[in-house]
């Protein structure tokens, strides 16, 4: 089993496809506290499993839907890490999004504003999907 060292989640908020997903972004060890710059992103996550997972509100905005995920996943793709937790969009009401990808959405997305019925179970589902991937 991998340990949670050899892991990343990152949380997203939805946001415009005119943002800049990874301006700044830096790595910081939980065990040595010592942290990696842009340009060592790649050393810092190589071989690393992340899991993406964002909230969003499908409703106000169906054509965009918590697509931060699609752009951080466009920007890891490079670095060598796997990416795990891509699932079903089974229930959800947005129209497009570049967060759905190969059928399957590319992380957790949550829609408090007008789903918050199901966020517990969606929340349950990735979890054990996350658990079956390490």
């Amino acid at each position: 089993m991998m340990s949670l060292a050899q892991t990343l989640l990152m949380q997203l908020p939805s946001m415009s496809s005119s943002s800049v997903p990874l301006r700044g972004v830096s790595v910081t060890s939980r065990t040595t506290g010592k942290t990696s710059s842009p340009s060592s992103l790649s050393r810092a996550l190589a071989g690393k499993k992340v899991a993406l997972f964002g909230c969003g509100d499908a409703d106000s905005y169906p054509d965009s839907f918590c697509e931060a995920l699609a752009k951080i996943h466009e920007g890891l793709a490079g670095t060598g890490c796997s990416f795990i937790g891509a699932y079903e969009p089974e229930g959800y009401s947005y129209d497009a999004t570049e967060t759905e990808q190969d059928g399957k959405l590319i992380g957790l997305c949550i829609d408090e504003a007008n789903q918050s019925d199901l966020t517990d179970e969606r929340i349950e589902k990735w979890v054990a999907l996350l658990q079956s991937q390490f």
